[in-house]
């Protein structure tokens, strides 16, 4: 599968290359928006046979030996570990929404309907929602053992980093993807989308700062 990620992205900018030069204009622009739902085709896939989101009826499409299953007991050793890893399920799960609207738009494209959905709210889907929820769940079970501590010094910390990021992401996403037709609905429903799109930055730079905290203490119980 890696194999296919990067053909499929070599070939991207292969069809770039061929735009730019003046090549086929209008057949460079279908191929290109082919490849990139091919691109997100993929990362859904990707994304489900990795069997985080634990749907038993996806699952069974996707059998794999993933060995021995973790005792209950451990898995509520702490709270901390509850919730980063909510952080990654919810991280793929925004990966997940994101392939899918790629999918959708460049479909709207190619059947010649007005495109409804923002590149901007699917790279920020990416960025924001999966990426950065990624790494902080990742974070919070990694990062600890790597500065010689058994783990986080909060779960409390660890629980409200992954619900100011997650309300980072709604913030930042629903303004761009909701219709304006919608938005004019709402009283006063623009300078709300607004409000919502500036204080997404900084709840999310909230969770970040946070985060950090937390593993500072962690770095201060070590002795």
């Amino acid at each position: 599968m890696g194999y296919s990620y990067g053909i499929l992205i070599l070939a991207n900018i292969i069809i770039k290359f061929a735009g730019m030069s003046g090549l086929g204009n209008d057949l460079t622009k279908l191929l290109s928006l082919l490849d990139g739902a091919a691109v997100s085709a993929l990362i859904i896939y990707l994304t489900l046979s990795l069997r985080i989101l634990k749907i038993p009826s996806l699952n069974r499409l996707f059998k794999k030996d993933q060995g021995n299953p973790i005792p209950a007991e451990s898995e509520k050793l702490n709270l901390a570990q509850k919730w980063s890893n909510r952080s990654i399920k919810t991280a793929y799960i925004w990966l997940l929404i994101s392939a899918l609207l790629d999918i959708y738009s460049r479909l709207q494209f190619l059947t010649g309907y007005e495109v409804d959905i923002g590149i901007d709210a699917v790279r920020h889907l990416q960025l924001l929602g999966f990426a950065t929820t990624l790494v902080l769940g990742v974070g919070a079970k990694l990062i600890p053992g790597f500065i010689g501590s058994k783990g986080i010094y909060s779960g409390k910390l660890v629980a409200v980093v992954y619900w100011f990021i997650l309300t980072a992401v709604i913030f930042r996403t629903v303004p761009l993807l909701l219709p304006y037709d919608y938005i004019e609905i709402i009283p006063h429903g623009e300078s709300i989308m607004i409000h919502m799109f500036s204080l997404s930055g900084i709840i999310g730079m909230l969770a970040i700062a946070l985060f950090g905290w937390n593993l500072h203490l962690t770095k201060q119980t070590i002795r």
